[in-house]
């Protein structure tokens, strides 16, 4: 497969919602990363393998390359830049919003970063399934901010994928084990394996719900009061257990485990992982309105395995399950438990939240104590004891007669 290569300035807040929190950078700075292309004869790792689109009615159909592709210097809005792969494929029976079978797939590994405080992004695999590519139909937002900037690039946007199909894509990512994953998917599996020194992942699920933004240079792209409008993304970014921020899993010996924490908020900060408290906080950014005005709820998806919670928490998945709270902390507000519901699923347990507010939580997950078992309450018992005409009356928990004495 050919791979055309050129460089364009892309502002690419879309593709990266909910996977890319970058602090405001005081410089510009780059980095090389990896570009995520289709596996073949000659590419057999940093490669996506295959993606297959498993409909309502059962059938799953494989995604098809239209040979259509490019890798691309993209620059986000805090100005650093990475080689992004876009690729075109097909997908038979699939019909987006703009009624055609066509996804663009785009995906890089970014290496591992040694200092946490850099403006540089953490080292990860990142792949985004979105509708459209070279022949589908252009989008463009006319209202808002693109009432009078339709002609921009940053007013061109993304038919959504069809609902309710759902993506699996197997990657094959050289010498990489993950530390954890978040993203936007719905009822979303992720497997992982290392194979002949290389990760292999599996990621399955449904496109989720996400925030549309037009970038605005007066606010360096964040989220503003309201979304400018809504769309779904099958969006996902696994951290690489080797970069500064998995420096906690690493020491415990937690690598490879993969938490998986899936979200619709449009920023998604990296996850702080407590071994003295056993706690995991997750920083999450959104706008606080709807395009319409409505207010934006939050939904938030977890799954993790035996293994990572034996490792992490030291109980089993039964147990973890049952006794897991979230806590929410709003902006100067005291922290509030969430409403959630877990359950039991192979290999591990899944818990869902919904119904919290944006546009800045932190969400905290955490074991309650478990509850005390009660003391045993002693019961005393009274018996009566002779000797001769002399009578005595014993009352003990395990009463006896004295010497010399018989019980009556």
């Amino acid at each position: 497969m050919k791979v055309k290569r050129f460089t364009i300035k892309v502002v690419f807040i879309l593709l990266t919602a909910n996977l890319f929190w970058a602090p405001a950078a005081s410089s510009v700075e780059s980095y090389t990363s990896t570009p995520i292309l289709i596996c073949s004869g000659d590419i057999k790792t940093n490669c996506v393998e295959k993606i297959t689109a498993s409909f309502s009615d059962g059938k799953e159909v494989e995604a098809i390359a239209t040979g259509r592709s490019s890798i691309v210097e993209c620059e986000n809005v805090s100005g650093i830049k990475t080689s992004c792969t876009y690729l075109q494929m097909r997908v038979p029976g699939l019909k987006n919003e703009d009624g055609k079978d066509l996804i663009q797939v785009i995906g890089w590994i970014q290496p591992p970063n040694s200092d946490r405080f850099t403006n540089l992004p953490p080292g990860a695999l990142l792949f985004f399934i979105s509708s459209g590519g070279w022949d589908g139909p252009a989008k463009f937002l006319s209202s808002g901010k693109c009432s009078t900037r339709s002609s921009e690039l940053n007013c061109r946007i993304g038919h959504a994928l069809q609902p309710g199909v759902e993506f699996t894509a197997r990657i094959i990512a050289k010498d990489f084990t993950p530390a954890w994953t978040t993203g936007t998917l719905l009822n979303s599996r992720v497997t992982y394996e290392k194979i002949d020194g290389n990760g292999v992942f599996t990621y399955q699920g449904e496109p989720g719900n996400a925030a549309g933004i037009i970038p605005d240079p007066q606010n360096g792209g964040r989220p503003e009061q309201s979304n400018d409008y809504e769309t779904n993304m099958w969006s996902i970014r696994t951290i690489d257990i080797n970069d500064s921020s998995g420096t906690v899993l690493r020491s415990k010996g937690c690598g490879g485990l993969n938490p998986v924490m899936m979200t619709d908020a449009f920023w998604v900060g990296l996850p702080s992982f407590e071994s003295a408290s056993e706690s995991i906080s997750l920083s999450v950014n959104n706008p606080h309105l709807l395009s319409t005005g409505q207010p934006a709820a939050g939904r938030f998806e977890g799954v993790f395995s035996s293994a990572f919670t034996k490792c992490f928490w030291n109980k089993t998945a039964a147990d973890a399950s049952g006794r897991i709270q979230m806590e929410i902390t709003y902006p100067g507000e005291s922290p509030v438990l969430a409403s959630l519901t877990s359950k039991l699923i192979q290999d591990g347990f899944q818990l869902n939240a919904a119904g919290y507010h944006y546009s800045s939580p932190t969400l905290k997950f955490f074991m309650k104590p478990a509850q005390a078992k009660p003391s045993a309450v002693s019961i005393k018992k009274s018996i009566t004891c002779v000797r001769g005409k002399v009578t005595k009356k014993v009352t003990a928990v395990n009463p006896k007669c004295p010497a010399g004495y018989k019980k009556k």
